[in-house]
C-alpha cells in the first residue's frame, strides 16, 4: 500500500478494497459493485491506497431532489459552539444564534462532525429529521463523503431510530 494526499475524487477498482486512513484505520471498505466496478468517493486528505485502484475527477452521488424549503431561518450569524449542554450529538438554539455540539464530537471523525453540524443547519430549511438527514448527507457527499461512508455516520450517530431507517434506504438506493 501508498500514501497518497488527495483532492477529493472518485476510487475505483475491478476488485473490492480497503482504503486507510494515514494513521492505517479502516477508513472504508469498498465491497459493493455498480455496473462491474467497485467505486467510491472521498474527501480530500492522506489515504493508503492498495494496488490497482484508480483515482479520478470526482463524481458526487446523485441523490433524491429534497422538496421545497419548510423553515425560512437565517444561518449566517449562527456560531458553532461545543458545549455539554448538548443533549445529544447536537442542538440549535435560534434565540441565541448558536449550534450546540456535543464536546465528543471533536474526537470523531470529519465525516461525522459535518454530517451533525449540516443536520443541525438542516433544520433552518426542514421540520423533519428525515428532510435534515436527507439535507445532511448531501451536502457530506459534495465535501467528497462516499454513501456508504455517510450511511455508516447515520447508523452510529443515531442507531436504532425509525428516521436512521428511511434514511438509509433512501440513501442505499443510490449508493
Amino acid at each position: 500500500m501508498k500514501l497518497f494526499n488527495l483532492n477529493k475524487c472518485t476510487l475505483k477498482a475491478r476488485d473490492p478494497f480497503i482504503i486507510y486512513d494515514a494513521e492505517n484505520k479502516v477508513y472504508e471498505e469498498v465491497k459493493r459493485p455498480r455496473n462491474g466496478i467497485y467505486k467510491t468517493t472521498v474527501r480530500a486528505g492522506s489515504y493508503n491506497l492498495p494496488p490497482g485502484v484508480k483515482i479520478a475527477p470526482f463524481q458526487p452521488a446523485k441523490l433524491p431532489e429534497l422538496p421545497p424549503r419548510q423553515r425560512f431561518r437565517n444561518i449566517g450569524r449562527l456560531k458553532v459552539i461545543y458545549s455539554d449542554q448538548a443533549p445529544k450529538a447536537g442542538l440549535v438554539n435560534w434565540k441565541k444564534g448558536v449550534i450546540l455540539l456535543n464536546p465528543y464530537l471533536r474526537r470523531e471523525e470529519p465525516a461525522k462532525r459535518d454530517f451533525i453540524l449540516f443536520h443541525e443547519l438542516g433544520h433552518a430549511r426542514y421540520k423533519s429529521e428525515y428532510f435534515c438527514d436527507l439535507f445532511a448527507a448531501e451536502n457530506c457527499n459534495r465535501k467528497g463523503d462516499s454513501l456508504n461512508k455517510i450511511i455508516d455516520v447515520v447508523t452510529t450517530a443515531r442507531p436504532y431510530s425509525t428516521t436512521t431507517e428511511k434514511t438509509v434506504r433512501t440513501l442505499n438506493k443510490h449508493v
